[in-house]
C-alpha cells in the first residue's frame, strides 16, 4: 500500500474493523483539526475512533486542498499557427518602425 501520510498523523475512515487498510481511507490531520478534535474529545462531541461530522468534513476538505496543491500546474502549449502569426506581426511591426525612424 502506498500512502503519502507515512510518518504523519492521520485518521482512517474504515467501514468496519475488518475493512482493508487502503490509502483512500486515510485523512491527514492538520494542526488546526488536531486542536479541534482535542476540544471535541474534552467536550464529549467526538471520540478517538469516531470524530464528529463537523470534524470529518474538515478532514475531507483538508485532504482535498492538499491534493490540489500537490498537483503540478498545467502548462498549455501554444498552437504553432498562433506562434507563427505572432512572430510575423512582430517582424512587420519592427519593419514599420525602422521605416519611420
Amino acid at each position: 500500500m502506498h500512502c503519502r501520510n507515512k510518518g504523519k498523523t492521520y485518521w482512517q475512515n474504515k467501514k468496519s474493523p475488518n475493512s482493508p487498510n487502503t490509502a483512500i481511507n486515510h485523512y491527514p490531520i492538520s494542526i488546526e483539526n488536531f486542536q479541534l478534535w482535542n476540544k471535541e474529545l474534552l467536550s464529549g462531541n467526538s471520540t478517538i475512533k469516531q470524530p464528529s461530522q463537523h470534524l470529518i468534513v474538515n478532514l475531507v476538505n483538508y485532504r482535498e486542498r492538499s491534493r490540489r496543491s500537490r498537483k503540478e500546474p498545467v502548462v498549455e502549449k501554444e498552437d504553432s499557427t498562433i506562434s507563427h502569426i505572432k512572430k510575423l506581426a512582430l517582424v512587420m511591426l519592427v519593419k514599420e518602425l525602422r521605416s519611420i525612424g
